[in-house]
């Protein structure tokens, strides 16, 4: 089997309504000097040159080539068309604005930690010139330094899928939940941005032996069941974005590493204490990360992306794509609780004051990335209406379960495109 699925879900993993990319947004203390930011921005680049791509079509097929031309830094944040000409054929663009600085990317070409390892680089490259000061760079990717282990290749390449066998024991799922929009004040997806301490949140996933992921989905589906007390019966369902770098020694890896794991809380679950709901969801976790079942799931989605080659024209590959997750987008999970890791900002910290991470939602009614930053968990929640009822009330119960917590502010849902 030739592993294609980085290039073809580059090509052809979005379509007219759904667009896989991903914005980070970080508001520093004071206004950003665009020459410094540009600078920093090319500087960057340099480092990463595996998201240094373009696209040449030639028939009825793409080949990707690299890309030498300056990444787009721009003075307002307007989202462009990535892999176009007005991105200069980047599938990665920066803007910024006041104190904020923005970068847009092709989640098919990285997920939220490789974003997060090319915003540090941005920001401390930034610094160090804009304030002159011998800023540290440790756990900070810097331009002419050697690549991490396993940073730049290809993941699918070290992992044996072609031997995958299918896993004796796999997750059941459940059709979910989905709110309806009785809250709803205007149509359309908006951002929701929350914070809570990472002490206090530590405190309790220690406690029951559980990861933040698994503890905010726990307070989120508890606010769902406070906003939606007349569910008749129907079930919870919480997905869990999962990063696959345990394995095959991926953990510096720069590339859409994830998979999307389930949390489901229906009858059986609700009816049983807090500690144990926790048990339960820790159980379902492991088994859905034995490397068996990822491996197999991994398998799977490497032999899809192989079969794309066989179809003979561009629009039937984007078609197959969407085809492929109909179901997902016709039965969508109640919710979606994706989290990072702890980042290590090191010496640039104390110049950041907020951080946000929003992206194309595939179905998910209520979608929360989740970043850290100078002692606070940021959570971005993505909702499919406009509504501060959901943000304020997973803020109101946190706290209620003494985990300090507080509601910023809300934003337009604002994303880049494809056009290549």
């Amino acid at each position: 089997m030739e592993y294609r699925l980085i290039r073809n879900e580059l090509l052809y993993f979005s379509w007219d309504t759904f667009c896989h990319v991903m914005r980070m947004t970080i508001k520093l203390k004071e206004d950003i000097d665009g020459k410094i930011l540009n600078d920093a921005v090319q500087s960057a680049s340099d480092r990463y040159p595996f998201f240094g791509i373009k696209v040449l079509k030639h028939d009825e097929d793409y080949d990707i080539v690299h890309n030498d031309m300056p990444v787009v830094v721009k003075n307002d944040l307007e989202a462009i068309a990535l892999g176009s000409e007005e991105a200069n054929f980047h599938f990665w663009a920066v803007s910024y604005d006041g104190c904020k600085i923005v970068c847009d990317i092709s989640h098919n070409l990285t997920d939220g930690y490789g974003l997060t390892e090319l915003c540090k680089t941005i920001v401390y490259l930034y610094l160090k010139k804009k304030t002159g000061l011998d800023l540290a760079g440790d756990n900070i990717r810097i331009p002419g330094s050697d690549y991490l282990p396993n940073e730049e290749v290809d993941p699918y390449s070290l992992l044996d899928l072609e031997n995958a066998d299918k896993p004796l024991s796999q997750i059941k799922y459940a059709t979910a939940f989905t709110p309806d929009k009785r809250y709803a004040t205007d149509e359309g997806r908006m951002n929701y941005l929350m914070r809570a301490s990472v002490k206090d949140t530590m405190r309790v996933a220690k406690a029951q032996d559980g990861s933040p992921a698994v503890v905010l989905a726990y307070f989120v589906k508890e606010a769902i069941k406070r906003l939606f007390p007349d569910r008749q019966g129907k079930t919870i369902v919480c997905g869990i974005p999962h990063s696959f770098r345990h394995m095959a020694d991926l953990k510096h890896n720069s590339f859409n590493d994830s998979v999307v794991l389930s949390l489901v809380y229906d009858d059986r679950i609700e009816a049983m204490d807090t500690d144990k709901q926790f048990t339960c969801s820790r159980g379902r976790i492991s088994l859905q990360t034995d490397p068996d079942n990822l491996l197999y799931t991994l398998h799977n989605r490497a032999e899809f992306a192989a079969s794309l080659d066989e179809l003979p024209t561009i629009e039937a590959r984007r078609q197959a794509c969407k085809d492929s997750v109909e179901v997902i987008i016709k039965n969508p999970e109640t919710a979606a609780v994706s989290y990072v890791g702890q980042t290590k900002w090191g010496s640039i910290e104390e110049y950041m004051d907020t951080i946000s991470l929003h992206c194309g939602a595939l179905s998910a009614p209520v979608l929360i990335e989740v970043l850290t930053l100078n002692g606070w968990f940021y959570m971005t929640m993505m909702l499919n209406q406009t509504s501060e009822e959901y943000a304020k009330t997973i803020v109101e119960i946190l706290n209620e379960n003494g985990i300090s917590s507080e509601y910023l502010t809300s934003f337009d849902n604002t994303l880049c495109t494809f056009r290549f």
